[in-house]
């Protein structure tokens, strides 16, 4: 039986390689992308517990939102083996969560999607929420635009295991694409779709303050 209590994690321990550099520090609107997504965090009343796993430049990321209170940061030491390994390390953060704090759910962000509307965050709770009280076998909340999965995703702590057990950069997708107890949730947020991997997408940001269609 799982204690009360939704986690956030953000995956933020990248190279981001094909952009030069730690795109977490990319500036938008005077700040680094990746304050905009602990901001994003920050506003959900219902997040108690919150980390940001950091690994390449850990500690230029971490200085540069230092500011943000309330966060833990975590240090992935093997952030080249793939994406996999910081969910790896938030998972066991969470579950190492002194007794009676454990989670429900994890809502796993990644640090390069700065667009993600709140009105999303609120209905991914929300939908999760809403299911345990109905007793609804829902293990995870994805959301969709148009058809297309895109992130963040709400992810039940039954899972923990099988998401703990992954190896490589491909993150949660391989065990979601067969999990049959999962809610595909449509959301009107063209965000949960963009993140800033290339220049290509930094420089569509930075020529609109609006999330990219």
């Amino acid at each position: 039986m799982c204690a009360p209590g939704i986690a956030a994690l953000v995956l933020a321990a990248g190279q981001g390689s094909r952009l030069g550099g730690s795109k977490q520090l990319l500036p938008w609107q005077g700040k680094p992308l990746l304050a905009h997504v602990l901001e994003q965090v920050d506003a959900l009343p219902a997040i108690h517990h919150k980390a940001c796993i950091v690994g390449h430049a850990a500690q230029a990321v971490q200085e540069a939102v230092q500011g943000y209170a309330g966060w833990q940061f975590l240090e992935n030491t093997h952030w080249a083996q793939g994406q996999s390994t910081s969910l790896g390390l938030g998972l066991h953060w969470v579950q190492s969560l002194p007794q009676g704090e454990g989670v429900q759910a994890v809502l796993v962000l990644l640090g390069d999607m700065p667009l993600v509307l709140p009105a999303t965050l609120h209905a991914l709770i929300d939908a999760f929420s809403l299911a345990q009280q109905q007793r609804r076998p829902v293990q995870a909340v994805l959301p969709t635009y148009q058809g297309q999965r895109g992130n963040p995703v709400l992810l039940g702590c039954s899972l923990f295991p099988a998401l703990g057990a992954i190896t490589g950069d491909a993150g949660a997708r391989g065990v979601l694409a067969t999990l049959q107890e999962k809610l595909l949730l449509p959301v009107p947020d063209p965000g949960i779709l963009y993140d800033i991997d290339t220049p290509e997408a930094y420089a569509k940001l930075l020529c609109s303050p609006k999330n990219p269609e």
